[in-house]
């Protein structure tokens, strides 16, 4: 049975020397573009930690065992997993979300691989919606199909080349729980460094 990919979308982030005034002006002076330098530094170091502990939630998912047979039966199918990586910048986001199928063996002897669907993401950060009283944001996405990054069969997405969302996401420390607006049932978890959010759901059999 081929899945519905827009139900699983649906349901399913500052003297009085002169000389000494001078050279302790010119000490002054050599400090700040020092301490200048340093805390440059320690910024640029500081941003690019921030960008490296964000870990792309679409490396290194695998096929569940269990989605290899149904009653018994092996069945043609995968592992699905829905992914997303966002940016925030003065309320404007853009990013992408992703459908990452990891194949069981028996799609794999039928001519079926390992393949993924990306969709390019804009939208809009806003206050949570009232279905997540606790969170601290909500991300309104309009998605749009990136064929160049799609390599699954088209029967697989067809359909859900274009589709909106809208995500209530609650922060602690680094990590982010992103919740479906409308129902307030919980989507997956990621992680964030204030700008940059992601999030990965669990992993769910589909069968072909």
């Amino acid at each position: 049975m081929k899945p519905t990919l827009l139900l699983l979308l649906s349901g399913c982030g500052g003297n009085t020397d002169t000389a000494a005034s001078s050279e302790a002006d010119a000490d002054t002076d050599t400090d700040t573009d020092a301490d200048t330098d340093a805390d440059t530094d320690a910024d640029t170091d500081a941003d690019a930690d921030a960008d490296a502990d964000i870990s792309d939630p679409t490396i290194g998912l695998t096929a569940d065992p269990s989605c290899e047979a149904v009653s018994g039966q092996k069945t043609a199918g995968a592992t699905g997993y829905f992914a997303g990586d966002f940016t925030a910048d003065a309320g404007t986001v853009t990013g992408q979300e992703f459908w990452i199928l990891r194949s069981n063996s028996t799609w794999d002897s039928s001519g079926g691989t390992d393949c993924q669907v990306t969709w390019t993401v804009t939208g809009t950060q806003d206050d949570a919606t009232s279905t997540c009283g606790s969170c601290d944001y909500s991300l309104s996405l309009d998605a749009s199909l990136d064929a160049s990054l799609t390599d699954c069969p088209e029967a697989l997405y067809e359909g859900s080349e274009r589709f909106t969302a809208t995500y209530n996401v609650k922060v602690k420390g680094s990590t982010t729980t992103f919740y479906f607006a409308t129902s307030g049932n919980p989507l997956g978890l990621g992680q964030t460094n204030g700008s940059r959010s992601t999030y990965l759901t669990d992993g769910e059999c589909l069968w072909f």
